[in-house]
């Protein structure tokens, strides 16, 4: 028996020594690589992270399909056999290519969480974002495998569209606020503990969920908002917040002596200097109003809270009506409202 399936028994020998160099090159150089990386003196990096996980996802499988298809290329095979093995080949490397793939979308994903994530919640969004992504990598190697098995996956991908498009039409909202909270994550407008305003609300972010965003109000109660509603709001966000500007307007009474509205600016300086968080910029006499003769002043609460920034609010204010009682000028009154004023009679 010299000849074995239309091949000499000297090349099946020359092809069953490929197979087992190929394998033992892929085999052993798996191991050295794995070991080199293990005990490398250079400082762990996310790059030798990625190239560890990638080796240990090398499956025993794929390198005996390389070595078998290797040697098979010494060997004359049917048209038969060579579609046959073509096919095995293609799917044992696609299956190889997805766990690749899937490892450099965990990777991904184990990156950003480190660098992005604050809380749980934020890290349970990106752990979820990257099992979507290894779902549809996985739908994708499946339906090129079919495919290429020669199954008509023209209906099969009509029907998950038209399935896909009726799921998403369904639960576009959950949809929606899921992928807010994938921005909020990556974009990071809002981090837990941030003191930020949304509308008509003011509080402490909380909790990033998946789906919606609490936060402790000012006034207490816990606030919820679905994420999508969040992004759509205006935020104003106070985080690092270095300073706060205050604009004063002080409107004094009409009648008060020229002398006495020039020490109205000064009063205002004066107040603000007694803070030591306190940076004032400017006070002066600027117009002559309706209700009174207005005085307009900026000044800095610095490096405080919000309770002090209030407080300080509070102390400067007081100490100007002090010394507004000191000097005895009177702070300006809006006319009283007559509600039913009396009709003028006709000349």
């Amino acid at each position: 028996m010299q000849d074995l399936l239309a091949n000499p028994l000297r090349d099946w020998i020359t092809a069953l020594i490929i197979v087992a160099v190929v394998f033992a090159v892929l085999l052993l150089g798996r191991m050295f690589v794995a070991r080199r990386l293990k005990r490398s003196l250079v400082p762990a990096s996310q790059l030798r992270a990625l190239l560890t996980d990638l080796v240990r996802r090398t499956r025993l499988y794929f390198m005996v399909v390389i070595a078998l298809w290797a040697g098979s290329l010494e060997l004359t095979r049917s048209e038969h056999h060579e579609h046959v093995w073509r096919l095995i080949v293609l799917v044992v490397v696609l299956l190889q290519v997805g766990l690749w793939a899937g490892g450099l979308v965990g990777f991904w994903t184990e990156r950003i969480a480190d660098h992005k994530a604050a809380d749980a919640g934020t890290r349970m969004t990106i752990n979820v974002v990257g099992i979507a992504a290894r779902v549809l990598l996985w739908i994708v190697v499946l339906l090129v495998i079919l495919d290429n098995l020669g199954i008509n996956i023209t209906a099969l991908v009509t029907g998950l569209g038209i399935g896909g498009i009726a799921i998403a039409l369904a639960v576009q909202n959950i949809l929606g606020d899921l992928f807010a909270a994938l921005s909020i994550v990556l974009d990071k407008p809002i981090v837990v503990g941030d003191a930020i305003s949304v509308g008509e609300v003011s509080g402490t972010v909380l909790h990033i969920g998946l789906k919606s965003t609490r936060l402790r109000a000012n006034t207490g109660e816990l606030v919820i908002i679905s994420n999508g509603d969040l992004l759509k709001s205006r935020i104003r966000n106070f985080r690092g917040q270095e300073r706060r500007m205050v604009a004063l307007k002080l409107g004094i009474a009409y009648g008060t002596p020229a002398d006495k509205l020039a020490k109205v600016p000064e009063i205002i300086r004066s107040a603000a200097a007694k803070e030591k968080n306190v940076t004032f910029d400017r006070s002066n006499f600027t117009s002559f109003d309706y209700v009174g003769l207005t005085t307009d002043s900026l000044y800095y609460v610095t490096n405080s809270s919000y309770a002090e920034y209030m407080d300080i609010q509070q102390r400067i204010n007081l100490d100007i009506l002090r010394q507004l009682d000191a000097e005895s000028i009177d702070i300006a009154h809006q006319l009283p409202i007559v509600a039913n004023p009396p009709a003028v009679q006709p000349q």
